[in-house]
């Protein structure tokens, strides 16, 4: 589950586009939820596939996820990791089509 309302988008005024009813509707939709469906293990992390909901669109993606120990942790400390997510998706497959001349 991602918490939609925690979305930053680098400055103030940007955030408020991205997280407005016309792009995310982060009031109205507070998280998406990702279920996968297969993972592949790749180097120091994984690719996720699945189905991503976002404003009660489901879709079809693809995640790339890197693991890391938390910084400072002992090399073998496994107790805590970071997990770091990245993917592309087209945000109007998702009805999340406005403010385009913003974000």
């Amino acid at each position: 589950m991602f918490h939609m309302t925690g979305t930053h988008a680098g400055f103030g005024k940007l955030t408020e586009a991205v997280r407005s009813e016309a792009v995310l509707s982060t009031t109205q939709n507070p998280r998406a939820t990702f279920e996968r469906s297969r993972v592949t293990r790749s180097g120091i992390g994984a690719t996720f596939e699945g189905n991503l909901t976002l404003q009660g669109v489901v879709r079809p993606v693809t995640l790339d996820a890197r693991i890391y120990r938390e910084r400072g942790s002992d090399m073998g400390d496994l107790s805590t990791l970071v997990l770091h997510i990245t993917g592309d998706l087209d945000r109007n497959e998702f009805g999340a089509s406005g403010d385009a001349n913003l974000v």
